[in-house]
């Protein structure tokens, strides 16, 4: 059995650092290089990702916020986050026929990025899970063993 911990925080004076928005940003800004970097192998504008990137972000934090009941929900941010790159397509009048080959840009990455904000989640144990005996489960602070999940 694994035991419980929490690495949440990291506190530096009058500064707060929380370890789950570390790990969301850094596969954000993974993925944001990934992008660029492919999209100028392909020869697309790169105005056009940062632009489409800013939409996803503030989209993402929207989506995700608005279906989160307190925090953030994953289905929530990845709705929010194509609604936004939509409505960025539309207001920058950019061709629709460059929507897909970016986001099949984006889902090259998406897998890596969702692994490294699980990351995040399971160093600040967010997700509890169902009651277990496995040996990978972590035993919490009030004695019951549970299996870790992603929700």
């Amino acid at each position: 059995m694994i035991p419980y911990f929490c690495f949440d925080k990291i506190i530096i004076g009058p500064v707060t650092i929380y370890i789950w928005g570390i790990f969301i940003a850094l596969a954000f800004l993974i993925s944001y290089l990934f992008v660029l970097k492919q999209a100028k192998k392909e020869k697309v504008d790169t105005k056009i990702i940062h632009n489409l990137f800013i939409w996803i972000l503030l989209g993402g934090m929207i989506g995700g916020k608005l279906l989160g009941q307190g925090g953030l929900s994953f289905l929530g941010g990845v709705l929010g986050a194509l609604i936004a790159a939509t409505v960025c397509f539309k207001l920058t009048k950019t061709g629709f026929n460059l929507f897909f080959p970016i986001a099949d840009l984006v889902a090259l990455i998406a897998p890596i990025s969702i692994a490294i904000g699980r990351i995040g989640c399971s160093l600040i144990n967010d997700h509890q899970g169902a009651e277990t005996q496995l040996p990978w489960g972590i035993v919490w602070p009030d004695g019951v063993i549970r299996h870790p999940v992603a929700e």
